[in-house]
C-alpha cells in the first residue's frame, strides 16, 4: 500500500518568512491550537505535521476524545499527517513556535526560541483560540517567560 503522506502536497513558503515552513493552521474561533517547538525538516518535505512514522502525535490524537468528531464526520479510526489542514474546520489548529524548519529541535540557534515567542503571541492573539497546547516543556517555557513575562511561574505539564 502506498504512504498516504508521501502522495501529500509539496510544502509551500508560508507568507511572512523568508524560507520554506509549514503553514500555520489559525483561524478566529479555534478550540485547540497544538504549539510545536517548530517544524522537523522531514515534516517540511512532506509538508505536514508530525509526518515522521515514529511520531507519537497522530496516534495519541487518534485514541483521544478530542478527535471522535473528526474521526467520524472522515469516517477514519485513525488520523494521520495529512488530516492536519482538515482539522480546522473542526476548530482544530496548528503552529509552531519558531517557523524556522531543522533535523530537529536541537539545531535551533540559541536565543530562536526566545526570540520567536513574542512573535507566536501575537499569532495567538489574533487567532485567540480556546486554547494553546504545547509539545512539551521546550517550547512552553520561553513562551511563559518571554511572551507572557511569567519568569515567576514554573512550567509543568499538564493543565496551566
Amino acid at each position: 500500500m502506498a504512504d498516504p503522506v508521501r502522495r501529500s502536497a509539496r510544502p509551500r513558503l508560508s507568507s511572512g518568512y523568508p524560507f520554506p515552513t509549514l503553514p500555520d493552521y489559525l483561524a478566529p474561533g479555534l478550540d485547540v491550537v497544538f504549539v510545536g517547538i517548530n517544524p522537523g525538516a522531514y515534516s517540511l518535505a512532506r509538508g505536514h505535521y508530525f509526518a515522521r512514522r515514529s511520531s507519537r502525535f497522530w496516534p495519541a490524537f487518534s485514541r483521544s476524545r478530542l478527535s471522535l468528531p473528526v474521526r467520524r464526520a472522515l469516517a477514519l479510526d485513525a488520523l494521520a499527517p495529512e488530516h492536519d489542514a482538515a482539522l480546522m474546520k473542526f476548530g482544530i489548529g496548528f503552529t509552531d513556535v519558531v517557523k524556522r524548519p531543522t533535523a530537529n529541535a536541537a539545531a535551533l540557534a540559541p536565543g530562536e526560541l526566545v526570540r520567536a515567542a513574542p512573535t507566536l503571541l501575537a499569532r495567538l492573539r489574533k487567532h485567540a483560540p480556546r486554547v494553546a497546547c504545547f509539545h512539551g516543556l521546550t517550547a512552553y517555557r520561553p513562551f511563559l517567560r518571554f511572551a507572557l513575562g511569567r519568569a515567576d511561574l514554573v512550567a509543568r505539564l499538564g493543565p496551566q
